[in-house]
């Protein structure tokens, strides 16, 4: 009964402390020395608890901060690759109309040229009718 009585202000005020850091509030640093020897202990255990969450909370922000960069770059990647898949459908429709129109030039070459061929026959066989006649 001593023990509390004689600490009960320092132990008061680990409570509150550890309350504090229940509370998600962890700002605020333990001075161990502040207590007595029977409490500094205990109170550099808790000290030690909450400097290691705070490790934790700043490893966590920095990993967060990495996945968000790569978030990020990956997101830039993907509008880098929409823009070249619609420069690539944009060039696909050009070279389908290119193509087209080879063939219909293709298409009107060949006919022209079956109106040569039938006219060189045509001219080659006068010649010979005359001849006939």
């Amino acid at each position: 009964m001593m023990f509390f009585s004689k600490n009960r202000k320092a132990l008061e005020k680990l409570t509150k402390q550890a309350a504090e850091y229940s509370s998600g509030n962890i700002a605020r640093q333990i001075n161990v020395d502040e207590y007595p020897n029977e409490l500094k202990q205990l109170a550099g255990y808790i000290a030690l608890m909450v400097d290691t969450l705070r490790g934790f909370t700043q490893e966590s922000q920095v990993s967060s901060s990495q996945v968000l960069g790569a978030v990020k770059q990956v997101n830039k990647a993907i509008a880098s690759a929409n823009t070249l898949g619609q420069s690539i459908h944009q060039d696909a429709k050009l070279t389908r109309d290119l193509v087209n129109v080879i063939n219909d030039r293709a298409a009107d070459a060949k006919n022209d040229l079956e109106k040569v061929v039938t006219a060189s026959q045509t001219i080659t066989n006068v010649p010979s009718g005359i001849y006939q006649d």
